[in-house]
């Protein structure tokens, strides 16, 4: 009998622990935060610490950096006065570069600092870019070579959509009585654009930039087409024979399709 007493007892004892081992695990979990992007762990699928993932923020394992394509390439537009273009890449396929700082430097054949000029832009996923500064200022000095160098860390973000299709064609290029390049943007998309940048760089045969414009399309409605125009004030110093467009324009301020 006392054996069954001290048995029912145990079982009673067990089941008491049970029971508030179980109620103590359920109180726990009701009070413990929901996982966020700002607890300091690394969970919920995050790449790092409260980064990557469903996070805003961005982890700098997930990012590979600018690349610069070719350039700057530096070109003469007047007494003391030049022009560069780099082509920069940005080989993330879902992220943009929000907003970056750059410089371009210049140096004389000694490999003497002539001038810096500052700029600032932006890079989508995927894109790639000419970066172009205009009537450079070099006084009475001679450039022989120019460096694009990042000017700090891009802040970088996340975007989950491609770009619109858009295209830039040629229509005619006009060498006189003064220098006129017509063009026709479309926006083949169901969105409006706006804020187009359209970059256009010329080259001869041996690849040399001999010309370089920029023009700026304020909106191309859905399935729209418009001509834009470049021009030049002076005669090129070689024949064009092949003719690049950059257009470009910022994906994160697209409204929602």
């Amino acid at each position: 009998m006392a054996s069954w007493r001290l048995k029912r007892r145990l079982t009673y004892t067990l089941l008491f622990v049970g029971l508030a081992a179980g109620l103590a695990a359920a109180l726990f979990l009701l009070s413990k935060p929901a996982p966020s992007c700002f607890d300091g762990k690394q969970n919920q699928g995050e790449v790092g610490i409260d980064c990557g993932g469903p996070c805003a923020k961005v982890c700098p394992t997930e990012i590979k950096d600018i690349r610069v394509i070719w350039g700057p390439r530096i070109l003469e537009v007047g007494e003391g006065r030049y022009d560069t273009v780099t082509l920069i890449q940005n080989p993330n396929p879902r992220h943009a570069a929000r907003s970056f700082n750059y410089l371009i430097k210049i140096f004389d054949a000694d490999n003497l600092l002539i001038t810096t000029r500052y700029g600032s832009a932006f890079l989508n996923p995927r894109e790639s870019f000419a970066i172009f500064e205009s009537r450079i200022d070099v006084g009475r000095r001679r450039p022989a070579r120019a460096v694009f160098e990042l000017d700090g860390a891009p802040l970088w973000q996340k975007v989950e959509r491609t770009a619109p299709e858009l295209t830039v064609t040629r229509k005619d290029f006009v060498l006189e009585p003064a220098l006129r390049l017509t063009v026709e943007a479309e926006n083949h998309s169901l969105l409006a654009l706006r804020d187009i940048t359209v970059v256009a760089v010329l080259f001869d045969e041996y690849q040399n930039v001999v010309g370089i414009s920029s023009t700026l399309i304020d909106e191309l409605a859905p399935r729209e087409r418009k001509e834009i125009v470049f021009t030049w004030p002076a005669p090129f110093k070689a024949n064009v024979t092949i003719i690049t467009f950059y257009p470009h324009l910022d994906l994160a301020r697209l409204p929602a399709p």
